[in-house]
């Protein structure tokens, strides 16, 4: 070991009863950095074991970087912030003694000569503003979500109403031609396309017809979704999603519409929803769409688009708030990080 590395961990020694058992380990894993029989080290992401005067020795014996959390002799390393007051937090081992204060606490700063102001306070109150600020938006959709709940009786009669409406119009038209004749021409008098019209009409319908195979959530919330069309703008492009049915990116240059996928499936505990099998992307996979509901109030009709990424090719991640993704199990969680950080303070 070289004079560096033997004083450092002197000093990873001296300070390791204030911040936990061995220096940057967290106090709920402290138990797995005991010395094992034979006073050795097992690797926590791996069998290797190591002779426990190998932890924080300033030289990377274990795959997963876990004998060093306290040096920065591992690439993947991880190192514990205390941050008393507040709530701790693991940084990678490489920000160690770097000079710059990643620890609020400035644990991180113990061998580098940098003495770091200690802002675990601030903040912790910014933490809490923030929490304060989700648990009103989180009441205020919940408040929505009761209003959504009691009109949802209401909502499948006015779409079973729109079906049998449907239904009766193309169905007259079918056989008696002269009225489809009439309502074509009348349509491309008034600028419309007649055919897109119709294809647009048989689409709802359709989309209509399969109501009762959709998973609309507890107490029915989400059928105040469906039917609606919800839009997001771009500089280059409107983004169209149809809950149930389908994504859509028309260009506000020339109005050609690209599909981002059609519905597929509820994905993680209805968290999202899932679009495939859209367009395929020049010279790559076919376009697909998940979107992610947020609890929130809304001004638009049950929901609104937040925003609309493309985190890799061809998959796009649109955030859709709507007071129908709000629920008690969350509440609770909200209202807990709420609790916790106004009982915490920094000394």
């Amino acid at each position: 070991m070289t004079a560096a590395a033997a004083a450092l961990l002197a000093l990873a020694l001296a300070l390791a009863p204030a911040l936990c058992a061995v220096l940057g380990v967290a106090p709920n894993a402290a138990s797995k950095y005991a010395p094992a029989t034979g006073g050795v080290f097992q690797c926590l992401g791996s069998k290797t074991v190591v002779p426990f005067s190998a932890v924080n020795d300033d030289y990377c014996d274990c795959p997963d970087g876990s004998d060093e959390p306290g040096t920065s002799a591992c690439r993947n390393g991880k190192f514990y912030c205390p941050q008393a007051g507040f709530e701790g937090k693991q940084i990678a081992t490489s920000l160690l003694n770097d000079k710059f204060c990643d620890c609020c606490d400035g644990a991180d700063e113990f061998a580098s000569g940098v003495k770091c102001e200690n802002t675990c306070d601030i903040e912790r109150e910014q933490a809490l503003r923030e929490a304060d600020a989700k648990l009103k938006t989180f009441d205020e959709g919940m408040q929505q979500k009761q209003a959504l709940v009691a009109g949802v009786k209401e909502r499948w009669g006015l779409l079973q109403s729109e079906l049998d409406i449907l239904r009766t119009t193309i169905m007259t038209e079918t056989n008696e031609p002269a009225l489809r004749l009439a309502r074509r021409n009348a349509a491309r008098s008034s600028g419309t396309d007649p055919l897109r019209e119709e294809t647009l009409r048989n689409d709802r319908m359709r989309l209509l017809e399969r109501m009762d195979e959709f998973d609309f959530g507890a107490a029915s919330c989400f059928v105040m979704l469906f039917g609606n069309e919800y839009s997001f703008n771009s500089s280059s492009y409107q983004y169209v999603y149809r809950p149930y049915d389908r994504v859509a990116q028309v260009s506000l240059q020339d109005d050609s519409v690209t599909n981002m996928g059609k519905f597929s499936k509820w994905g993680n505990k209805r968290e999202t929803m899932e679009f495939g099998n859209g367009d395929a992307c020049w010279m790559g996979p076919a376009r697909r769409t998940s979107v992610k509901m947020i609890c929130g109030a809304t001004s638009g009709p049950a929901a609104s688009v937040r925003s609309v990424t493309e985190p890799s090719k061809c998959e796009y991640e649109i955030e859709v708030v709507t007071p129908c993704a709000c629920g008690a199990l969350t509440r609770s969680a909200l209202q807990h990080r709420v609790d916790a950080l106004g009982s915490q303070a920094c000394h």
